[in-house]
């Protein structure tokens, strides 16, 4: 899923031929369209648990989208399902690296950092039954 159309363009030419696999043009802060998409519904049965992968997006979104997205995408999983994310943090990130990331994207998308702890949050009392992969496996305090 992504909506750069270069990305898109190149992944559908890779994957045209491919069985098991499909492109789905979409913004994670427009997660109902990519939930209801007939690619993504025909390939993947959200009844049954699955992996949500948000990898390097959420700090190009604002906390309350980044937590809508999260919070969409893990409630429309089955129990057993993994959240996997990664997220630009504010905890020990020199503010000056911050502003400088903000400075590069700057007219293109925005940046965020938060704290630790809030993007940590994503993985309490998720949705329907996502699973934090570190508890799973007994690596989690």
């Amino acid at each position: 899923m992504g909506n750069d159309s270069v990305v898109l363009g190149h992944a559908r030419a890779l994957l045209a031929d491919g069985p098991g696999a499909a492109v789905v043009a979409g913004d994670m802060r427009r997660h109902g369209a990519i939930l209801g998409s007939p690619d993504l519904r025909g390939l993947i049965d959200l009844s049954l648990p699955v992996c949500v992968i948000l990898a390097s997006v959420l700090h190009f979104a604002t906390a309350p989208e980044a937590d809508a997205a999260v919070a969409a995408f893990t409630g429309a999983v089955a129990p057993g399902s993994y959240l996997i994310c990664s997220a630009g943090t504010s905890t020990g990130t020199s503010p000056a690296l911050i502003t400088r990331l903000q400075a590069i994207y700057e007219g293109t998308t925005m940046v965020t950092g938060r704290p630790e702890a809030e993007i940590a949050d994503y993985f309490d009392g998720l949705g329907s039954g996502a699973t934090r992969a570190d508890r799973r496996m007994g690596l989690a305090a």
